[in-house]
């Protein structure tokens, strides 16, 4: 696989957690025609309201690349900044194994 997954935590300030779920919904939409970005989920914690979970796929470093340097994802990232209480926590993971 030459996938590359990430996942991110990202924590909303205290009484924040709704204006962070409408800052990531937009962060998804902000990613529609990314081209090589397979997969960009939003996901809220069930025990917490202030934790977000984003779950990527892309086909490659280009596709990577691309989305970081979209004028839409950096407008949309300045929104999650805002309600965000410290900068979202970025995991690089190998995929091992998976059912689509």
């Amino acid at each position: 696989m030459s996938d590359i997954v990430l996942i991110a935590r990202i924590i909303a300030k205290p009484g924040s957690g709704e204006e962070m779920a409408e800052a990531l919904t937009s962060l998804v939409a902000a990613s529609e025609e990314e081209p090589g970005l397979r997969v960009y989920a939003a996901h809220r914690q069930d025990n917490d309201p202030t934790t977000f979970w984003f779950y990527e796929v892309y086909d490659d470093e280009d596709a990577l690349s691309v989305h970081a340097r979209g004028p839409r994802m950096t407008e949309a990232r300045g929104k999650v900044r805002e309600f965000g209480a410290a900068p979202p926590e970025v995991f690089r993971v190998t995929p091992l194994a998976n059912k689509e």
